[in-house]
Order: C-alpha cells, then sequence, then structure tokens
C-alpha cells in the first residue's frame, strides 16, 4: 500500500506540512440583520451573536460550491475544544473565520490593536492568536479524519462586524475585514482542496461537540 500524503497549507506560512475539512447554507433571507451597532451596550454573548448574524448575512453572497458552518464547537485529539465563530470550506481551501462586535474606531497593527469609541482609546487584544489556536484545531481535525492524498489550503480571516466600525491598518498574521468585504476576499483567494467540499464538511462534522449552554 502507498504511503498516505497529505499537503496542508496555510496562506501565512503557519500550520504547514503533512495534514483536509463542512458546513450547510441555511435559509438566508435578503434582510440584514439589525445594526450590531445596536448591541454594543449588551452582554458579550449578546453582542457577539449580533456580530456573527451580520457576517453570516454576508456570506450568502458567496457563489455556490461553498459550505458554511457557524458556531462550530470543534474538538481534536489532545487539545481543548475551539468554539469557532465561521467555517467556510471551497475549492480554494478553509476559511476559518474569528468575529468581533467592536464599535468606533479599530487600529489594527503589529504592535498592538487599539479601539478610540466615545473618546477614549484603549488597548484591545488582537484576535490573531485565538484565531491561531482555532486553526490548529481545524487542522488537528482534518489529520485524524484524512485517508488519501491531498492538498488542503488553510486561510484565516479576522472580520470586524459592526457597520459603523472604522477599521484602519492590518495585523501581522491575517487580513483584517468589514463584514461586507469576506464573500468577495475569499472567493479571489488562491488556494487548493483536492478533496472536495462535502468530504472536508463531513471530516470537520465527526468532530463537533456540543456547545456550552
Amino acid at each position: 500500500m502507498g504511503e498516505r500524503r497529505m499537503e496542508l497549507h496555510s496562506e501565512k506560512g503557519i500550520l504547514a506540512g503533512p495534514g483536509i475539512l463542512s458546513g450547510l447554507f441555511g435559509a438566508q433571507k435578503n434582510v440584514p440583520p439589525p445594526d450590531a451597532f445596536e448591541h454594543r451596550q449588551a452582554s458579550p454573548e449578546v453582542a457577539g451573536r449580533a456580530g456573527e448574524e451580520e457576517v453570516k448575512f454576508h456570506l450568502k453572497y458567496l457563489p455556490p460550491g461553498y459550505r458554511q458552518l457557524h458556531r462550530l464547537r470543534l474538538k481534536a485529539k489532545g487539545m481543548p475544544p475551539a468554539e469557532i465563530d465561521h467555517v467556510v470550506i471551497g475549492p480554494n481551501g478553509i476559511f476559518v473565520i474569528e468575529t468581533k462586535n467592536w464599535a468606533g474606531r479599530i487600529i489594527a497593527s503589529p504592535q498592538g490593536w487599539r479601539q478610540v469609541r466615545d473618546g477614549r482609546e484603549e488597548g484591545v487584544e488582537s484576535p490573531g492568536a485565538q484565531l491561531w489556536r482555532h486553526i490548529a484545531v481545524v487542522k488537528k481535525a482534518v489529520e485524524e479524519s484524512v485517508r488519501v492524498s491531498c492538498k488542503l489550503t488553510m486561510h484565516g480571516i479576522i472580520v470586524v462586524a459592526n457597520r459603523r466600525a472604522v477599521v484602519e491598518g492590518q495585523d501581522d498574521t491575517y487580513p483584517v475585514l468589514k463584514a461586507e468585504e469576506i464573500a468577495r476576499h475569499i472567493t479571489t483567494q488562491p488556494g487548493a482542496n483536492t478533496l472536495g467540499t462535502d468530504v472536508v464538511a463531513d471530516m470537520l462534522l465527526r468532530h463537533r461537540v456540543e456547545r456550552r449552554s
């Protein structure tokens, strides 16, 4: 029997090495969700869900051939579960998306992120480290499931979902986008997925665990 060979690539050279992935298009309305800005004084959970709905709305503009998983709690062997906002799988790879529903002016920089809101400026934690951990869990889940030689590109995206937020600068790890930019960004990225969207989807779904209440 020939040796199984898997090539897992990252758009930034992160997590590259030998190593696969799903989602379902739910019924989507053509009416955008309530403005995420309205929830900025709400609990972090409510605000976070509003941001996720904003991203989900814009992902509906992806063309056929892409699959989506939303609010995915993924478990891989030897790693803690990852609460992933969105995973998109297509012919050009897997896109792991970290959503932040931050208001005001968001300044992304390799030297640190800043938020300016209501006349106050403060530092905020870069989402890059959290996204890196989520990609690591996805990569591990894929490696546990692969049975054939393949090529699969991993992509990470940070999305600031609040419609009224102003985003400046870029992180040094992953692209930082507004929600309305995400569909075009995904479809224009180079990459490979020789396994097929549905095969990768089933692999991830087998590693899904129940979300915490």
